[in-house]
């Protein structure tokens, strides 16, 4: 009886469920996983220079000058990207701050990221963007 007793504990230790990342605190792997139908991806956050968001989906646009369409909101995307690399510049953006390389403050403000794309920036997401930027 003992034996069967030992056994079990033993297999209800074998299946404990992962211990994941505390919100807040960065893990070792810098990557975002992002599936589709038929594969899983992983993207280091240093290759990505924005994401876009188009209803429910949301692209990411790669350094490599490559995108991937996942099938989370950009909110839900946001939430998995550290917040020290990246901002929400827009209901439709988020941008990796490293990769913008000019703020344009003509009519509508914009940001351009990796020297050629322009970027809106809300109304509301102006001040907190000078604040990050320095300006």
């Amino acid at each position: 009886m003992k034996q069967e007793a030992k056994n079990f504990a033993l297999k209800i230790a074998d299946h404990r469920p992962m211990r994941l990342v505390p919100p807040g605190k960065r893990s070792n792997f810098q990557k975002i996983a992002i599936t589709d139908i038929d594969e899983t991806r992983f993207i280091a956050y240093d290759d990505i220079i924005y994401c876009e968001s188009t209803n429910n989906y949301t692209n990411i646009i790669t350094r490599q000058g490559r995108s991937f369409t996942c099938c989370k909101t950009l909110k839900d995307v946001e939430n998995r990207l550290p917040a020290d690399l990246f901002m929400r510049i827009h209901a439709s953006y988020l941008v990796n701050i490293q990769d913008i390389t000019a703020l344009k403050r003509k009519c509508n403000w914009e940001v351009e990221v990796d020297n050629d794309r322009l970027l809106p920036v809300s109304r509301l997401k102006k001040q907190e963007l000078l604040v990050v930027l320095g300006c």
